[in-house]
């Protein structure tokens, strides 16, 4: 048998694309998820940022200890509130 008879009896199945079922707004999963990651990221950033029990322990004990002044509540809160507001969500939101 040659080689162009052998190709000839190979039969390929056509490839299945997989429907992804929309909501009535258009949103997949995969908006859900980005969108459920911004909203735990800006409400994270905000209990960070409020209170001085959030910024100086919780749940870290040691190296970010600080109160108002702390690290989470003056470096960490307002990046996870830009990220939130100004990436995640409108990712959410274009995203296909």
């Amino acid at each position: 048998m040659s080689k162009k008879e052998f190709k000839n009896k190979i039969k390929i199945a056509p490839e299945k694309t997989a429907i992804v079922p929309e909501t009535p707004l258009g949103f997949t999963r995969k908006n859900y998820l980005l969108f459920g990651t911004g909203l735990a990221l800006i409400v994270l950033g905000f209990l960070f940022l409020t209170s001085p029990v959030f910024g100086g322990g919780f749940p870290f004990v040691h190296p970010f200890k600080g109160g108002v002044d702390g690290w989470l509540t003056m470096n960490l809160a307002p990046v996870m509130l830009v990220l939130g507001y100004c990436v995640v969500i409108p990712a959410a939101i274009i995203v296909k």
